[in-house]
């Protein structure tokens, strides 16, 4: 073999070789971009329904700006509780998705005004720290761990929020 036979195969084998990387690199980018594209739409749905639901806007409110809503005739309220569980649990999925990295800080600025706005809510306090016992009486979890997790971690709940049971009022039997 001479060593323009060499030469020759090797540019035979580099030349094809170097396309591939180029058509993989260019799949790779083009896949990223979807993967960008499906997050973004993933978080206007969430947004979409938070901010314009019927429902949800009406009981984001009563959370933010009503009165106490949560008082012991709520758990006797069935349609009421059904609501406000609807936008706790929908809070409490985007904090699960938080924790777990499924997106990102940025993209988690989003929901955190609202988020918080519903922490901090005395009513959302006392709801899910009787709920939280509830749950750890009958050795479950609670249905909104994440929400609180994410509060206590943030200062929005006060650190003794799992181990005081007489922090709110009692409104479940525990």
């Amino acid at each position: 073999m001479s060593f323009c036979d060499f030469i020759v195969d090797n540019w035979q084998t580099l030349i094809p070789l170097s396309f591939a990387t180029i058509g993989g690199g260019f799949a790779l980018y083009q896949w990223r971009e979807s993967v960008k594209i499906k997050r973004a739409d993933f978080i206007n749905q969430l947004n979409d329904r938070i901010r314009f639901d019927k429902d949800f806007a009406t009981t984001l409110y009563i959370i933010e700006y009503g009165d106490s809503w949560y008082d012991i005739k709520f758990h006797s309220d069935k349609e009421k509780e059904f609501v406000f569980d609807q936008v706790l649990s929908y809070c409490d999925y985007i904090c699960y998705l938080k924790s777990n990295k499924n997106i990102t800080t940025k993209e988690f600025k989003i929901f955190r005004y609202r988020i918080n706005r519903v922490c901090i809510s005395h009513s959302t306090k006392g709801y899910l720290w009787n709920l939280y016992h509830f749950s750890q009486k009958n050795q479950a979890d609670c249905s909104f761990q994440f929400l609180v997790d994410y509060a206590i971690e943030n200062k929005l709940f006060p650190k003794k929020f799992k181990k005081n049971t007489a922090l709110y009022a009692k409104t479940l039997n525990w």
